[in-house]
């Protein structure tokens, strides 16, 4: 069973990447099984080194080079979604950066949970597997929710709150931890993070604003994402910001109260399968 698992993975990430052809996105060229059973995946050899890497050695990045990197995910993950496929598990990990400065070249891997938009369903989490890794997969993913193209642009903006800050915006000494508070809380705010001299208000409003909780929230697409980011930058102190920040004080209206009562049901829900598989 764990054989087959690992083939379906291999062949949906096949099917996902050899049919966008985007120059960010690694090329598959062949996929099957050894002589001794194992399921292979033969792609492109990308040198470089990984976005977490850069982050965790480089973080905070300089603006021009953020945006040169967002630019060219965004513009990835447009045609990814515009094919009708979400990536579902989004993060610097799975992200190579080739090329030094201005010829930084970024290449997104492992469609290996990728899934068609239409085909998007529950059928894994209700086998017992966790699809995405915590604090990068939208909170609506975590539930099990049907999710759509938004879900990809959370994870984006989780990327790029890290290469804002070198920070990451949900505590957690575990998995279970950070999806809890993930789904209970909110971000922690970027604005008082970062540098107001050098970061502009505008650019911290754009990024809080993908990572609503609620995808109705967030923007319309990856690429109205990257461009409110590019034009707080261009207008630096002068950016106002693309929409209110959501107030997080003050007392709760009877539906803000349902839907922290359902996230609250849903932590629960979500923390007692994966203490179940433990077991």
């Amino acid at each position: 069973a764990t054989d087959q698992k690992a083939m379906e993975r291999l062949k949906r990430e096949a099917r996902a990447a050899a049919q966008l052809g985007n120059p960010h996105i690694v090329d598959v060229y062949d996929l099957g099984v050894s002589t001794d059973g194992r399921p292979y995946v033969v792609m492109k050899l990308v040198p470089g080194r990984t976005l977490k890497e850069i982050i965790d050695e480089e973080a905070p990045l300089a603006l021009p080079r953020l945006m040169r990197l967002l630019r060219q995910l965004s513009e990835a993950l447009k045609d990814a979604h515009e094919a009708g496929v979400i990536h579902r598990d989004l993060k610097p990990e799975n992200v190579i950066v080739s090329g030094r400065d201005a010829r930084e070249r970024v290449t997104i891997l492992d469609f290996g949970i990728a899934r068609r938009i239409e085909d998007v369903d529950k059928r894994l989490t209700v086998e017992g597997e966790m699809i995405g890794t915590a604090g990068y997969m939208a909170p609506e993913q975590a539930l099990a929710k049907t999710i759509d193209a938004r879900a990809d642009q959370f994870a984006l903006g989780v990327m790029v709150y890290e290469m804002l800050c070198g920070a990451f915006p949900y505590d957690g000494e575990s998995a279970l931890r950070i999806i809890a508070a993930q789904l209970t809380g909110l971000p922690k705010d970027i604005h008082p993070l970062v540098n107001p001299e050098v970061i502009p208000t505008a650019l911290c409003d754009a990024v809080m604003r993908a990572l609503s909780k609620d995808p109705e929230d967030r923007f319309e697409d990856v690429i109205f994402f990257a461009n409110a980011c590019a034009e707080a930058v261009a207008r630096g102190d002068d950016a106002q910001p693309t929409m209110a920040v959501t107030a997080v004080t003050g007392p709760k209206t009877q539906s803000e109260g349902h839907v922290g009562r359902g996230l609250a049901i849903g932590v629960i829900a979500v923390l007692s399968v994966v203490i179940v598989l433990w077991l």
